[in-house]
């Protein structure tokens, strides 16, 4: 790729556009582009402050929508509007045709998850940034666990001594959701629950799992809830670079939750419930991941992967490329250039 200079331009700090920042800055870092960001927080401008962030390449706006669905569709159809591509997180050949227009020009952006660096535009001015720096030298909780080398592991094959991994949370419903969505959150709920306590009984001191501690929780679910030592960042992903096989399940607004992200980034053997929307590349059930969509399903598929380590080494190995090739942060901001490129 030729040296380009991109503007970025961003319009609330969602942490949902941290892992494009970090792509960015990434590619900066290495000389690959000249970037500079612009706040756009308090520019009437741009009527919606949410998690959708614009670049300004070669004299065309690309679009990045990071958020969970579509449930935002006056913020997506303004934005779509006045872009000239249009990469979506949670990106849907049948919803697309929910913004109204002409659909040609939106494109799957892939996995979302965390993923950081000092000084991100995300996180705070340039003070925030600092007093997290600080931290890191303290080796307290911050940012630092979020960084890029945190999650990336490459792939060993065990033959025995296979560890699962499901730590999750509860969503509390909310007065000001409809009907619809806070029974979506009782059923994601009730489903976690049922399956922490199912791969307990049935894996032993093989699983790792639990509830992150709410007021929801204690009052739900009391026996799974994970103390605060547990889930603190730095002692969470050494347990999950630990753990083979990972389990993911649906987010809000049906997203891909950002345990796929991590896990991938991880080259884990994966467990999943069906994902909703398409990301770029080769990323296939069987493959990739074994899907569930029952109670049943999750534990056979969890069976499969740890009765048969080198059909679980195979998909660990498959996600390591496909981490590589699709996932890295400066790797899909670099695919969505290249393809703007081809498109010029």
């Amino acid at each position: 790729m030729v040296t380009d200079k991109v503007i970025v331009r961003f319009f609330s700090r969602s942490i949902h556009c941290a892992q494009l920042f970090t792509g960015i800055s990434l590619l900066a870092k290495r000389s690959a582009v000249r970037c500079c960001f612009e706040n756009h927080i308090n520019d009437p401008q741009y009527p919606f402050k949410t998690a959708i962030a614009e670049i300004i390449y070669k004299g065309k706006v690309l679009t990045f929508d990071m958020l969970d669905g579509y449930n935002n569709l006056e913020a997506i159809k303004w934005y779509y509007s006045h872009s000239d591509f249009y990469f979506k997180r949670s990106f849907s050949t049948e919803k697309n045709n929910l913004i109204g227009f002409d659909t040609n020009k939106i494109f799957p952006w892939g996995f979302n998850y965390h993923v950081s660096y000092i000084g991100n535009p995300c996180e705070g001015p340039v003070k925030a940034a600092l007093k997290d720096f600080a931290k890191v030298c303290l080796r307290k909780e911050t940012n630092g666990y979020y960084t890029k080398s945190v999650f990336e592991e490459y792939p060993l094959y065990k033959k025995d001594g296979i560890r699962i991994l499901f730590y999750t949370r509860l969503w509390p419903q909310e007065n000001t959701l409809s009907d619809d969505l806070n029974e979506e959150r009782e059923r994601i709920n009730n489903q976690r629950i049922i399956l922490i306590r199912n791969l307990q009984r049935l894996f032993g001191e093989s699983f790792h799992g639990g509830l992150e501690q709410s007021t929801l929780a204690t009052q739900l679910a009391p026996d799974l809830c994970l103390g605060p030592e547990m889930t603190r960042r730095k002692n969470y992903l050494s347990l999950m670079h630990q753990c083979d096989i990972c389990v993911a399940t649906t987010g809000l607004h049906n997203s891909i939750g950002w345990k796929m992200g991590e896990y991938v980034a991880a080259a884990k053997g994966i467990v999943s419930e069906p994902l909703n929307y398409i990301v770029p590349g080769i990323f296939e059930r069987g493959l990739n991941y074994l899907e569930f969509s029952s109670l049943d399903n999750c534990v056979a598929s969890i069976q499969a992967l740890y009765e048969n380590p080198q059909q679980l080494y195979e998909m660990k190995l498959r996600n390591y490329h496909y981490y590589q090739s699709y996932l890295e942060p400066s790797r899909m901001v670099e695919n969505c250039l290249r393809f703007v490129d081809q498109h010029l």
